[in-house]
């Protein structure tokens, strides 16, 4: 059940969400190094100068075979950032190796799913990642969606879409659209409104034969407002976490809610003062029906 977004203060944590798998634990870089040693090994060995034919399809099933035994969180993502430019097969095998692990190599898969650059194997890591999300993947999930890096709480939003994770919805809500500082150097801008007056600020002599004259220097006076721009915020739309929201929350509630735009204060007024209560009647039909459900099976046991 979805709780109200309270009026202060962050977001609150994803519900359901386990917060252990941060990139600190699955990407470490002190313990990385040992696992990375190791998995480096095992390329060298199996798969970078395998020969061909049977041999080398056994070789390289034995290499894999070696990389099951990496059950460590700390060493999935250093597993795969060794063995990322391998063969597809390999590559898969990883993947592969990762759904058995249950929560630590879920919480791979979603890593890999927002972090890696080709967007084939995010497709493969997002397909990978079991449904309904577990609370490693939404722990993940919700690291990323408050990240200040664009690009990866952009892929979160569109991995939320992607397996319906409505528990994000409150984080989609104000993870779409961002205020960035403006790095700067002096002013960024300026803007002058005013008008110039001439008048002869000097002259000087001119002397030809039998002849003399005074050439005038033109001087120029200012008067008016100069308007300096010192500061400024950017405003940054994310559209795949906006497109993931409305998407989610259209399906998920029975009615568009594309009209909202990126207006935040529509968004939050609209999931306390209507999808929870939403949410909670559709609890209660549910229970309902479970308990209807129930007496009829009682009654029929008492029938037989």
């Amino acid at each position: 059940m979805p709780s109200s977004i309270p009026a202060t203060g962050a977001v609150p944590t994803t519900p359901g969400s386990d917060g252990r798998f941060t990139d600190d634990v699955l990407a470490p870089i002190a313990h990385a190094r040992d696992d990375a040693s190791r998995i480096r090994q095992i390329r060298r060995e199996y798969f970078a100068n395998a020969p061909s034919g049977e041999r080398a399809k056994a070789r390289r099933a034995e290499g894999l075979a070696k990389l099951a035994a990496f059950t460590d969180p700390a060493a999935m993502v250093p597993m795969y950032a060794e063995l990322r430019h391998e063969s597809n097969d390999v590559v898969t095998a990883v993947l592969d190796h990762f759904q058995a692990q249950r929560e630590p190599g879920q919480a791979a898969l979603a890593w890999v799913a927002i972090n890696d650059e080709d967007e084939r194997l995010r497709n493969e890591a997002t397909r990978r990642i079991a449904r309904p999300a577990s609370p490693a993947v939404l722990g993940v999930i919700d690291n990323a969606l408050r990240s200040n890096t664009h690009m990866v709480a952009n892929r979160a939003g569109a991995l939320v879409g992607s397996i319906s994770a409505l528990q994000a919805i409150p984080l989609l809500i104000f993870a779409q659209a961002t205020r960035d500082r403006v790095e700067k150097s002096g002013d960024l801008a300026w803007i002058a409104i005013g008008t110039q007056t001439s008048y002869v600020a000097n002259v000087v002599p001119v002397v030809g034969n039998n002849t003399g004259a005074f050439q005038p220097a033109i001087g120029v006076i200012n008067s008016g407002v100069l308007l300096r721009v010192t500061d400024a915020v950017v405003v940054t739309y994310r559209t795949e976490i906006h497109t993931s929201l409305v998407n989610l929350t259209s399906a998920d509630w029975g009615q568009s809610t594309e009209s909202f735009g990126y207006d935040m204060h529509r968004w939050y007024t609209w999931f306390n003062d209507e999808y929870v209560p939403f949410k909670k009647r559709q609890a209660e039909d549910v229970a309902r029906l479970e308990r209807a459900r129930k007496l009829e099976r009682e009654a029929a046991d008492e029938d037989a």
